[in-house]
């Protein structure tokens, strides 16, 4: 299979502009498409989109999901963002680029329960599934042409339409050869989260999960030695084992000194581990360690600390 259609999920050899049994232009083609098994997973403004759902009066107007006017942005839709708004932004600029905005306190309790829905219907087509967070997954579909009757991209779009049918959440998903491949191939610019998961990994230099085992991902979540972005990448590989490793992921919190650092690791242990929240523990992160290389410069020049 090289190519297949996302209305009717016709499939054939060959690359064609519209689908020969439905006319769709909606065409999925690639040289390697038959051959391609790991999935990623990413809902649409996940908590906003949920929203909307359930509140229909919302569905044409700007909503942020996020605290008051001292909290910050966890999540905004599409029409917010057109105006500017971004996750992790503080409320008081989010609510001055969109003054229109409906502005909704999260309700994880929700997230968490359309979560559990739609990880379901994945564990339908494969044990092998490691959660990012409430909205985002990553799904091996290796070795299950036999048991679906197809090739895993069509079993995966397939998917994502009983997803959006059952859920009325949009449910983008890419697939490739390798985890990473797919995160590199994905547009980075859909979410903050994706780039922030990429930055954490790339900072940590060789730090991914399919190279270091469980122990050695233990061990940087929990020595002294280790700084909070290695700290927190290791907390997201080691996250999706679920309770049991909990109790060491909220030590390791305890332990951390940076604030926005510790509040992401708390919310990795509890499941609840959003875009907003990984962004602001990088943005802190950066300002603290540039401060740190301010301090000595000026002490250098007798300019002392301001």
């Amino acid at each position: 299979m090289k190519a297949f259609c996302r209305d009717c999920f016709w499939s054939g050899g060959e690359a064609v502009r519209r689908c020969p049994t439905c006319a769709s232009p909606r065409i999925v083609a690639h040289p390697e498409l038959g051959e391609l098994a790991i999935a990623h997973m990413d809902c649409d403004a996940f908590y906003a989109s949920v929203e909307k759902r359930d509140n229909p009066e919302l569905r044409d107007k700007p909503v942020i999901i996020g605290g008051g006017k001292r909290g910050v942005v966890s999540t905004a839709c599409y029409i917010a963002r057109i105006k500017g708004v971004r996750s992790a932004m503080p409320m008081f600029k989010a609510l001055k680029a969109c003054p229109e905005a409906v502005v909704i306190r999260p309700d994880f309790a929700k997230y968490r329960a359309e979560s559990k829905r739609i990880l379901g219907m994945a564990a339908q087509l494969t044990p092998l599934i490691q959660n990012l967070s409430l909205d985002e997954a990553w799904m091996d579909l290796s070795g299950t042409e036999r048991l679906h009757g197809a090739p895993p991209a069509l079993t995966l779009a397939r998917l994502q339409t009983r997803i959006e049918d059952a859920m009325r959440v949009g449910q983008p998903a890419g697939i490739a050869e390798t985890a990473l491949a797919e995160l590199d191939r994905g547009d980075r610019s859909a979410t903050a989260w994706k780039d922030a998961l990429a930055t954490l990994l790339d900072r940590a230099t060789g730090y991914r999960k399919a190279e270091l085992s469980r122990d050695q991902l233990v061990l940087a979540l929990e020595s002294p030695a280790t700084g909070p972005e290695r700290r927190l990448a290791a907390a997201i590989a080691l996250a999706a084992e679920g309770d049991a490793i909990k109790p060491r992921i909220e030590a390791a919190a305890q332990a951390c000194a940076n604030r926005k650092v510790r509040i992401a690791l708390e919310a990795a242990a509890r499941g609840e581990l959003d875009d907003a929240t990984i962004e602001a523990a990088l943005e802190e992160e950066e300002e603290s360690a540039a401060e740190a290389r301010r301090l000595p410069a000026l002490a250098d020049r007798g300019d002392g600390a301001p």
